[in-house]
């Protein structure tokens, strides 16, 4: 198919992207490190769409299949347009803004690398250290009940180790500048769509977005080594060695798919949360199956009794799924309010909304509102200004500031709000906090 035929198809599945959501804040760990997946969205915005200056500490990949935007990073500008795409990498302040009269269709996925304790770590260090201890791992690391399930999916585990080195390594590699597909990329998100659509377990999911990952993340780090060629080599060998380069880079991505081997066993891989609903059905199946088999007595009476059993045995796996699906609400309520307050506590000094909040998790207002104040006690507006309260007290104690300064550092809108908030919460002006520093305890 061309890639102006793939968008097409990419703008009908508005619908399509409902079957992602089980995937969202499902971990999946190579040797006690991992990749989670925050967000895969279908996004679709009119011309008053404005996303205001904010940095996060996750990847995000926008690709835009219909319209433009315009983002601003580090104060340049960049228009992207239909077929380019661009990767956000954690730490970047940037801004959206449409222009003119019309706004945009594209494709947002959002996703972060994990250690062993769920926590999500960005800097090079650590990356370093990671790649570091991935290589050092060996056979006896493997989680079995992962092997398993990926040779079930006719899954290469070595390739799935291999890919997710790499995907770690590129990651290193990115920039701001957004970049033309050259259609792998539509391709890739065609496919993941099609995996979705169809009845395929949650592992295949998973690892169709590590493909997906893994050709952003190539692209880029291909664009880095491309123009280091250029920089450094002669006009005679330029040539031949991009052509090895894109060989190279070309045959680095697609291997997930694959026969097993016995070279697998080489290979070290853990899993300490994953979650595969299919596999997980299929044992409460088998485990049924097993108990039905075990008295296999003619007698009326008997059989009653074994179907009687059965339907009990059925109605506890039942129930045992409805707990399951209640925790693991659960569990993605607590996270999508943990990422709200880590984009918070990123952007308090700016001038951020509750709104802006909302959106950086893809959710509704009213939504995270709800469950922002089940999980914390307090509304967002009151999370962000006691945050902003806290740093503007020790502004006013330790330094000698305008207060109207203060009030725009800490992101209040205007000084005549920020005096009300202040007083409001320490019984006080600033100005006579001021002038008897000392008598406030500032919080932690």
């Amino acid at each position: 198919m061309k890639q102006e035929e793939i968008i097409d198809f990419l703008c009908t599945q508005r619908k399509s992207f409902d079957n992602f959501n089980p995937l969202i804040y499902r971990d999946l760990f190579i040797n006690g490190y991992g990749i989670r997946v925050l967000g895969i969205y279908f996004m679709d915005h009119g011309p008053k769409w404005n996303v205001k200056r904010h940095r996060h500490s996750f990847y995000e990949f926008h690709y835009i299949l219909k319209g433009d935007v315009v983002s601003t990073v580090d104060e340049s500008d960049h228009i992207i347009e239909e077929g380019e795409f661009y990767l956000m990498p954690p730490g970047t302040y940037h801004s959206h803004i449409q222009t003119g009269d019309s706004g945009h269709i594209g494709i947002a996925l959002r996703w972060e690398f994990i250690d062993s304790q769920g926590e999500s770590f960005s800097d090079n260090y650590l990356k370093d250290k990671f790649v570091k201890e991935v290589k050092e791992c060996d056979a006896y690391k493997l989680n079995m009940k992962l092997k398993a399930a990926l040779v079930k999916e006719n899954l290469n585990l070595r390739n799935v180790v291999e890919d997710f080195h790499r995907i770690i390594s590129f990651s290193q590699n990115v920039t701001t500048n957004p970049y033309r597909d050259d259609k792998s990329i539509a391709e890739a998100m065609m496919s993941l769509v099609q995996v979705a659509l169809a009845p395929k377990s949650m592992l295949i999911l998973q690892i169709e977005v590590i493909q997906l990952v893994l050709l952003i993340t190539n692209f880029y780090s291909l664009k880095k080594n491309l123009s280091n060629i250029k920089s450094s080599s002669k006009m005679g060998n330029e040539t031949k060695s991009a052509n090895k380069l894109e060989n190279s880079a070309n045959s680095s991505c697609g291997n997930i798919c694959g026969e097993s081997s016995a070279s697998d066993n080489t290979n070290g891989i853990n899993s300490n949360n994953i979650a595969d609903d299919k596999i997980y059905n299929d044992n409460l199946d088998n485990a049924s199956s097993n108990d039905s088999l075990d008295n296999t007595n003619s007698n009326d009476n008997i059989n009653n009794t074994n179907s009687n059993d059965n339907e009990v045995d059925k109605s506890a796996n039942n129930i045992n799924n409805l707990i399951n699906l209640a925790n693991r609400k659960i569990k993605v309520e607590s996270d999508i309010v943990k990422d709200a307050i880590k984009f918070i506590e990123e952007n308090y000094c700016g001038q951020i909304d509750v709104f802006d909040v909302a959106n950086s998790v893809h959710f509704s207002y009213s939504y995270l509102a709800g469950i922002f104040r089940k999980e914390t006690g307090e509304t967002m507006i009151q999370y962000i200004n006691r945050l902003r309260l806290i740093r503007a007290l020790k502004l006013i104690k330790c330094t000698n500031k305008k207060i109207s300064q203060i009030s725009i550092e800490c992101g209040f809108s205007t000084p005549n709000y920020f005096c009300m908030v202040f007083r409001r919460k320490y019984g006080r002006t600033p100005e006579s906090i001021r002038a008897e520093s000392g008598e406030v305890v500032v919080p932690d």
